[in-house]
């Protein structure tokens, strides 16, 4: 996203308006233009491994919102987790719930890193910001999100990994 965040007040407050004019979407790739912020959003994917390229205006302030306890896999969000490991990289686990083709409670894990460094990692809790500094944020309705100090326009590249049996 870019300008004021939202990304704690759910999806209906920070989604995007978009055209379909314009978009590419085929299998293994899509790219569409998210108008209320101004980015290109780029996804490529394999099985397990997406590829993620962000393209952000100028002058706008940035952050790449990573909200774990939404619904996933048609199923609320019993519990999620997400931990910095680094400067460029972070990771995390969701739990999704048991649905009547998935018998139990299911874990995701996912790790994802960046091409360049993010300035702070946020976290919030029931919609509610939680103050910083932190470095994990968990919870049932938590989610984190990436802010980049700078400015400037340009890419950020994230690779992505999810997988149903650790994040290593």
């Amino acid at each position: 996203t870019t300008g004021e965040f939202k990304g704690n007040l759910g999806m209906e407050a920070y989604k995007s308006s978009f055209s379909h004019e314009g978009e590419i979407a085929k299998p293994g790739y899509h790219k569409v233009f998210l108008k209320d912020y101004g980015i290109t959003a780029e996804l490529t994917s394999s099985t397990r491994v997406g590829f993620h390229r962000y393209t952000f205006p100028e002058k706008r302030k940035k952050s790449i919102i990573f909200d774990t306890g939404a619904y996933l896999a048609h199923g609320p969000t019993v519990f999620s987790k997400v931990w910095k490991v680094s400067d460029t990289e972070i990771a995390g686990i969701q739990i999704i719930s048991k649905t009547m083709r998935r018998p139990k409670d299911t874990p995701v894990y996912f790790v994802a890193k960046l091409n360049q460094p993010f300035s702070s990692f946020k976290g919030w809790i029931n919609n509610k910001m939680v103050d910083s500094p932190l470095d994990t944020i968990q919870g049932v309705n938590a989610g984190a999100a990436l802010f980049f100090d700078s400015e400037m326009g340009g890419e950020i590249l994230m690779k992505v990994a999810i997988s149903y049996v650790s994040t290593a």
